[in-house]
């Protein structure tokens, strides 16, 4: 009995529908906003981690400027919808929210 594969199509998240059967297998588009949101929230996790003394991976203390750049600029973007992640993600063909739909 032969099976038919269906090809994924790039930057699709899809639910973990073998760990929870319950879960539907829903396909979700990766788009700009996600990204956004996901890149922001590493690097603001990944800056506290070198900046804060007491982590395993500190490095200096000067990190903790990272993690406010990021904060002031999800800020900013927020009021002003300008955010530079944002374009640099469209020029490499991450759809938005309302193109993907």
């Amino acid at each position: 009995m032969t099976r038919l594969v269906r090809r994924r199509p790039p930057l699709t998240y899809y639910t973990p529908y073998c760990i929870f059967p319950f879960l539907k297998p829903l396909e979700i588009p990766m788009t700009t906003e996600r990204l956004v949101r996901i890149i922001a929230g590493m690097f603001v996790l990944l800056s506290l981690g070198l900046g804060l003394p007491g982590s395993p991976v500190f490095v200096n203390q000067n990190f903790l400027w990272f993690t406010a750049f990021v904060g002031a600029n999800l800020l900013q973007s927020g009021f002003s919808c300008f955010c530079p992640l944002e374009i640099v993600l469209k020029k490499l063909g991450v759809k938005s929210a309302s193109q993907a739909a």
